[in-house]
């Protein structure tokens, strides 16, 4: 790093923090789940084949369960929030940045028509032809204002 020496200072109010990856795999956390209920299962199949443990049990009147463990849900990591906000807004800008068309009026339908073949067209063909049209529809309006 070009400015390590000038920053040298900085590094005895810094502290080393643990990172945490925001980008979990979810089948893990099911599997600790999953994994509890069969170490449950197989103690219980222990105890019942062992007879011993069951004069144990049958004589006690308190039986210790194990308890139960809350699964331990960590507050969502600022980059996964960052990054779900930048996907909503950019879904948002892309559905509400598209021009709507309507096809109402012929002049429309006509353009609208021709559009992906002149999108086709090499970029000197697409000028000749927006020059075509443009010249074109300049011309009659000239037309129209010399016959009022």
């Amino acid at each position: 790093y070009r400015f390590e020496s000038q920053l040298q200072f900085l590094l005895k109010y810094m502290e080393e923090c643990k990172t945490e990856g925001n980008i979990g795999c979810p089948d893990t956390e099911y599997a600790e789940i999953d994994n509890d209920d069969e170490a449950k299962e197989s103690q219980t199949t222990d105890t019942s084949n062992s007879p011993e443990i069951d004069d144990i049990l049958s004589s006690s009147a308190v039986v210790f369960t194990k308890p139960v463990r809350k699964k331990n849900t960590q507050p969502e990591a600022a980059a996964s929030t960052l990054m779900k906000y930048i996907l909503k807004e950019e879904k948002k800008s892309s559905t509400s940045g598209q021009p709507t068309v309507t096809l109402d009026n012929p002049i429309d339908c006509f353009l609208f028509g021709i559009s992906p073949t002149l999108k086709l067209l090499p970029p000197y063909l697409q000028n000749l032809a927006k020059t075509e049209i443009f010249s074109t529809v300049q011309k009659f309006e000239l037309h129209t204002m010399q016959m009022s």
